[in-house]
């Protein structure tokens, strides 16, 4: 279960649990929806490939995760 941890300023941070491990990672936009997540796909895979909301292919599964379960970015 994500859990949103900070909404401060222009980022909203949400924390989102590995399915694999007991690490939590940290899956961050902006209100523009720029996207980051802390995960190392997202690092060396998708942060190269405009990580924005409205380009899905540069989501890693936890901000798919995030854009599911919240809808408060269902605004952007």
């Amino acid at each position: 279960m994500i859990e949103c941890i900070q909404e401060e300023g222009d980022f909203t941070d949400w924390e989102v649990p590995s399915s694999s491990s007991d690490i939590k990672y940290i899956v961050s936009v902006d209100d523009e929806g720029n996207l980051f997540c802390s995960c190392p796909d997202f690092y060396y895979r998708k942060s190269r490939m405009n990580p924005h909301i409205s380009n899905p292919e540069s989501y890693c599964k936890h901000i798919r995760q995030v854009l599911e379960e919240d809808n408060r970015l269902q605004m952007l």
